[in-house]
């Protein structure tokens, strides 16, 4: 019998802004919009066919009210949806508050106090808001409420001392909305950049990891820079990649304005209803929506639809045979290989009705819970990449409990590692089915969207041939996923945890040595491909290396072990005496994992 193989593409949701009828005065700044935006802060398929669309459309960056449906225009993918509903009252709101606390912000902090309880006056009745503020650790003074009083009082209390961990900031308010229902919104306020006070990143997360988990969320994040001293190109790309706005308040005194300004935007958000008019085929659309001559557009996928085949009496009679099951409105459906183990990964499966040669397809991880299958005799053939199962049963009707369908594989495809790897060290990657030219074997942390891939030579494998591949574990700790990519159809393929452990890096030499002259050091690491021993003065940045010979030692040039499992390297100080650093560089991560002072006399 013959199989039909479907692939289930996961695709991002994407954002944007919100908007007001109030003319907001103007507030100086670089980012200030000219003409027509329209700005796309969420796209709701739960319910699809229906579709919710929350939008923003600014005019000169002044929010514009009072449009209707006529207004707008909605495509998906160049097919135009008629009838548009503009509704009349927006969903409650759910926001976080963030608020920098680091010691740049002492003598702004009343200002920002100040602005801060202004906003949360601008809040609905039924909005719920929480206060985060951020220096070097992340606090959450209050819970999400209604209570205004409660996070007034605990802006009031705010204060500000220690570095800034900008990152970790929006990575919590995302992780602090993700189970909110309805609109969602984070307000980060800063007037600097992510530092440990040496100028070197504080936070956990990177500006990557954040905007990953807002893009999983499905978060805005507007983003207000005070002053003139913080990462504008990292602030607006915050907020432009999480659909939202970027404004600079160049002094305190303008916070209030600036504040003001996101308040009218998040009470004056447009949400427009309409059916979508295309299929639920499991592949992704782009909807375009335009307004007063302007025009964005977000990509979604809406789930494959159930097919349920039109079954005579006679087919929808149970059969009394062995293997019978009962139908339930729940059906589990189970792979497992010949000694009855759990075969995991994404399983199209295929029930093709005997008498009607009317089918139904499904995509759904094995061990995984789908909707219900109308009684009668099946074949039923579940494909896990290029292995295939088929098996007749028939399925009755009767009410109880969940009903398991088992298919046994012989094979159990996807793709094989070990589950935890010592950050920078090298593993190795196998999968069981024959691979195309084009694939891509790689890593990436866990969250990321499924449409991503890298580009680095170290952490991705470029398929052309075999089974195998020899990836390097990234160099920061954390969870992470084994991916096999192929574009042409539709992403990744197939994944697999991945825990990253944090690396044990051990340098020894002396402290002290005097310029040009002979330098032992011995060296424990997580010994990835083409690491290397390096001196380098401490300003030097942790992605470069020199280039000598002298000051640069390979561990694939081997130097000697020792009894301890230490590598020994015979280097050269520099010639200018001065303080430098012994650094165990990964290459393959493009960073220092280990470090140690050295002063050349």
């Amino acid at each position: 019998m013959s199989y039909i193989k479907f692939f289930c593409i996961f695709v991002f949701t994407l954002f944007s802004t919100y908007s007001h009828a109030q003319q907001t005065p103007r507030v100086d700044g670089k980012n200030q919009a000219s003409g027509a935006k329209v700005l796309l802060s969420e796209l709701n398929s739960s319910a699809y066919p229906d579709m919710q669309i929350f939008a923003t459309v600014l005019m000169d960056g002044v929010p514009v009210t009072g449009l209707t449906a006529n207004d707008f225009r909605v495509r998906e993918d160049e097919v135009d949806q008629q009838p548009l509903t503009v509704e009349a009252q927006l969903p409650p709101l759910s926001v976080v508050l963030a608020v920098d606390v680091s010691g740049s912000m002492s003598k702004r902090i009343n200002e920002a106090r100040i602005a801060a309880k202004a906003f949360v006056a601008t809040l609905n009745s039924s909005d719920s808001v929480q206060l985060l503020s951020f220096a070097r650790k992340i606090k959450t003074p209050t819970d999400m409420t209604q209570d205004i009083n409660k996070v007034n009082a605990a802006i009031e209390d705010l204060r500000a001392r220690g570095d800034t961990a900008l990152y970790d900031a929006v990575f919590r308010s995302v992780d602090l909305v993700a189970e909110r229902e309805g609109r969602k919104a984070i307000v980060l306020l800063s007037d600097g950049v992510d530092d440990d006070g040496t100028g070197k990143p504080l936070s956990k997360a990177s500006v990557d990891d954040a905007l990953a988990a807002a893009a999983k969320v499905n978060v805005p994040v507007f983003v207000i820079g005070l002053g003139t001293g913080m990462d504008e190109a990292v602030l607006t790309r915050i907020a432009d990649e999480t659909g939202a706005i970027y404004l600079n308040a160049p002094k305190a005194d303008k916070l209030s304005e600036v504040y003001g300004r996101i308040g009218d935007q998040l009470s004056g958000q447009y949400a427009i209803r309409y059916t979508s008019n295309l299929p639920a085929d499991g592949t992704p659309r782009r909807v375009d929506l335009a307004a007063l001559g302007a025009q964005t557009n977000k990509l979604y996928t809406a789930e494959r639809e159930l097919v349920t085949p039109k079954l005579d009496d006679a087919a929808a009679e149970p059969s009394a045979s062995e293997g019978t099951a009962t139908i339930n409105p729940v059906v589990r459906l189970l792979v497992v290989d010949h000694s009855g183990n759990q075969i995991d990964g994404a399983a199209d499966w295929l029930f093709i009705n005997v008498k009607t040669e009317e089918l139904v397809s499904l995509n759904h991880k094995s061990n995984s819970t789908t909707q219900e299958i109308p009684a009668g005799e099946y074949d039923v053939v579940v494909q896990i990449g290029d292995s295939s199962s088929e098996k007749r049963l028939t399925i009755g009707q009767s009410g109880g409990d969940e009903v398991i369908v088992k298919v046994e594989m012989s094979a159990a495809p996807g793709l094989r590692s070990v589950d935890t790897a010592v950050a920078g060290t090298k593993l190795e990657v196998t999968w069981t089915f024959e691979g195309r030219d084009g694939d891509i074997v790689f890593i990436l942390p866990f969250d990321s969207k499924k449409n991503l891939y890298l580009t680095s030579d170290y952490q991705r494998h470029e398929v052309k041939k075999g089974t195998i591949a020899h990836l390097v574990a990234p160099a920061k700790p954390g969870q992470y996923e084994v991916r096999y990519f192929n574009e042409s159809a539709g992403g990744m393929l197939y994944s697999k945890p991945l825990k990253v452990t944090e690396h044990e890096v051990k340098i020894e030499g002396a402290r002290t040595a005097q310029r040009g002259t002979p330098y032992k050091v011995r060296v424990k690491g997580p010994n990835g491909p083409d690491d290397m021993v390096i001196i380098s003065k401490p300003s030097e940045k942790d992605n470069r290396y020199p280039l000598s010979e002298e000051r640069n030692k390979p561990f694939a040039d081997g130097g000697t072990k020792d009894a301890d499992g230490y590598h020994v390297f015979e280097m050269t100080t520099p010639n200018e005496p001065g303080s430098y650093e012994i650094r165990y560089y990964s290459r393959a991560n493009a960073t220092v994992l280990a470090r140690r002072v050295l002063v050349v006399r």
